[in-house]
């Protein structure tokens, strides 16, 4: 990774993040793959990774374990970045997870790349195909594209009910796009500290 953030950027606020599952490279991983299908990818310890994953959702499948694993990922590059703007001391930096779940095929393709698009861009009914034109779905919506408005026309995504706290390495404040929309202080952060030691 490149050590800092462009100097030419660091008077520009930046909104960053990503949604929990980004990939997802098999729908059927059985239990007896899992182990084999996470080491293939995540070399460096991957039973803490899954042990992570496992104390955080206890009944989690396979599947769907693996998922949250291949997806931090792109949260931890996120957070890397929004660290690296962070350190410029210039412009502001916003962090967000969009982590709610399409309820299409009962829930099986999890929460996919792009999946945040129809929220910010309040395209729900749309997407029907991705959101299922859901009721939550349009809650987060309404909240996430007045974000992305405030954000795009005064630097700051926060709106009337939902104040949204600027990154900082030490907390990680975090808006979590979700049936709540809510700021969580590093959500999910033992897998995070694990994938950020993995990705060295």
């Amino acid at each position: 990774w490149e050590t800092r953030a462009p100097a030419l950027a660091a008077h520009i606020p930046l909104g960053i993040g990503s949604v929990r599952d980004e990939i997802r490279t098999s729908w059927h991983l059985t239990e007896s793959e899992l182990p084999v299908h996470v080491a293939a990818r995540h070399p460096r310890e991957p039973g803490r990774l899954i042990a992570a994953v496992r104390a955080a959702y206890p009944n989690l499948p396979a599947s769907d374990t693996s998922a949250r694993i291949d997806g931090m990922v792109f949260r931890v590059a996120a957070l890397e970045q929004a660290r690296k703007q962070h350190a410029l001391h210039g412009a502001a930096v916003y962090s967000y997870w969009y982590i709610w779940p399409s309820p299409l095929l009962d829930g099986a393709i999890g929460v996919p790349h792009t999946a945040d698009l129809a929220a910010a861009f309040d395209n729900v009914a749309r997407c029907d195909q991705l959101t299922g034109n859901a009721p939550d779905a349009h809650a987060i919506a309404h909240v996430m594209s007045q974000a992305i408005v405030a954000f795009a026309t005064h630097g700051n995504p926060s709106i009337t009910g939902y104040e949204w706290p600027s990154y900082d390495p030490d907390s990680i404040a975090t808006m979590v796009y979700d049936r709540q929309v809510r700021v969580e202080r590093d959500p999910f952060s033992e897998l995070r500290r694990l994938m950020t030691a993995a990705r060295g």
